[in-house]
């Protein structure tokens, strides 16, 4: 087996051993190990910062908002590991990748001020668009994108500590608490107007609307004025495929969320499904069965990306 001995030591490297029926998959572990290693202290640590945060400003971000979005940020591939070392025995290869401590923290420490800036800029922005009027909906999405990078910024700033480092701490310029302010309370004003045509639209229009309460914005009634509008058509026709014993449907769907307010389409979206059975109205109900949670999780998702 693999060991680091003195030159990769544990006080300036992180290392791990990787093994496999082949060298690839040997470097692939090694490399692996590392990255899961550090995502998992990383994934805890930045967590519980940003929940801590999060609930000190009474933003009340879900601790499942959380968590995801945290782990999102902390699963991706490090730049600096590299494999040093591989050996072959009894027809097993072993790889000894490792992660220099030093190193590691200077390039995050790098990134997390160039992080700090973006995010500086988007406030910037942010405020802008106030003094502008701007809407409830575009002001959302720039809010959204703070929280993101702020998130990933709490995950370098987790990452540097995982390597040990012990250099002076990167301070922000900005307070993120008065942003998660901010955003809470937009959240909490922003409404939201659902109107689907088409037949078998009900079916639609109700899944839209539990997604809508679901993260969290207030659903107005169909007609009435808000600040984002999701709007779609369900079209339903059958399909003359041959079969003796069976019935065709197609369903077609689009759907569009709107910024009422500059008029932009921030999210469009069309799926399309055909499915059979002895009766048609079961095709349909199939067909639509395809359709629409693909197109109500595409609203979730960009809902909950603020």
């Amino acid at each position: 087996m693999l060991k680091p001995g003195f030159k990769y030591g544990s006080g300036k490297f992180i290392s791990q051993v990787g093994s496999g029926r082949s060298a690839v998959e040997a470097r692939r572990q090694a490399i692996g190990g590392i990255e899961r290693r550090i995502a998992e202290q990383v994934r805890e640590a930045a967590y519980e910062r940003v929940l801590r945060e999060a609930y000190s400003s009474a933003a009340e971000t879900s601790a499942k908002r959380v968590e995801l979005m945290v782990s999102e940020a902390a699963v991706v591939p490090l730049s600096g590991v590299r494999v040093v070392k591989t050996a072959e025995r009894d027809g097993m290869y072993h790889a000894l990748a490792v992660l220099e401590r030093q190193r590691a923290a200077t390039e995050w420490r790098a990134e997390l001020r160039n992080t700090d800036i973006a995010i500086e800029e988007r406030i910037g922005e942010l405020e802008a668009l106030k003094a502008a009027g701007g809407g409830k909906l575009e002001r959302l999405k720039v809010l959204g994108t703070v929280l993101r990078r702020w998130v990933g910024r709490e995950v370098l700033l987790s990452r540097i500590e995982a390597v040990g480092d012990t250099g002076e701490p990167v301070v922000a310029g900005y307070n993120i608490k008065q942003v998660l302010w901010q955003l809470a309370d937009l959240r909490d004003s922003v409404t939201v107007s659902v109107r689907i045509e088409g037949e078998h639209s009900g079916v639609l229009a109700n899944m839209l609307g539990e997604a809508v309460i679901g993260s969290g914005l207030r659903l107005m009634g169909e007609g009435a004025a808000a600040d984002v509008l999701i709007s779609g058509t369900v079209v339903v026709s059958p399909v003359g495929l041959k079969s003796l014993d069976m019935e065709f449907a197609r369903v077609r769907a689009t759907l569009s969320v709107t910024d009422p307010a500059s008029g932009e389409i921030v999210l469009m979206q069309t799926e399309e499904a055909k499915a059979g059975h002895v009766s048609y109205a079961e095709a349909v109900r199939r067909a639509l069965g395809i359709v629409i949670p693909v197109l109500t999780e595409g609203v979730t998702d960009f809902l909950g990306g603020f």
